[in-house]
C-alpha cells in the first residue's frame, strides 16, 4: 500500500514534511517561512516584493505561497506586540529589528511575543509554550509543554 500511494502520489511526502516545518520550531518558535523571511532581512533591508522574489526564487525549498500569503506573514512579524521586523515608510523597506535578531540567533522565542491565535491545517496555535512544535534535527512534531 505504501509503495502504491509514494507512487500515485510522489509529492506527498515532501509537502507533508513541508507543512510541518511551518509548526514553531523548538530553537526559536518560528516556522520556517518565517525563519527564511528574517534570515533574508539579516542579509539586507528590501522591499516586499524584493523579499517575495528572494524567498520564491532563492531559499523557499518547496514554493508553497503566494505574495498575499506572505504579507500575512510579514504583518505578523512587524505588527506583534514584539516586532521581529519593521517597515521603513520613508524607503518602502522591511528591516530587521533587534528582537528578530534574537531570534535568529535562537537567544529568544517568537511563541512568547506572538499571542495571536493561527491554525495550521487543522492545529490551533496559540501564543503560549505549550503547543506542537517542529523538531529539525529528529524531522518530527512534538508536543510542549
Amino acid at each position: 500500500m505504501v509503495g502504491k500511494v509514494a507512487h500515485e502520489l510522489p509529492y506527498l511526502s515532501q509537502a507533508l514534511l513541508r507543512h510541518c516545518q511551518e509548526f514553531p520550531s523548538f530553537d526559536n518558535g518560528l516556522g520556517l517561512t518565517e525563519q527564511l523571511v528574517l534570515n533574508i532581512l539579516a542579509e539586507q533591508p528590501c522591499t516586499n516584493e524584493q523579499l517575495f522574489q528572494q524567498l520564491t526564487e532563492h531559499h523557499e525549498p518547496l514554493p508553497w505561497l503566494g505574495d498575499i500569503m506572505l504579507d500575512a506573514i510579514i504583518d505578523n512579524l512587524r505588527l506583534s506586540p514584539e516586532p521581529a521586523i519593521y517597515f521603513d515608510s520613508g524607503s518602502l523597506t522591511l528591516i530587521l529589528t533587534q528582537f528578530g535578531q534574537e531570534l535568529l540567533s535562537n537567544k529568544r522565542d517568537w511563541m512568547d511575543s506572538f499571542p495571536l491565535e493561527r491554525w495550521l491545517g487543522g492545529v490551533c496555535i496559540t501564543g503560549d509554550q505549550s503547543c506542537w512544535r517542529w523538531d529539525q534535527q529528529r524531522r518530527t512534531l512534538i508536543f510542549s509543554d
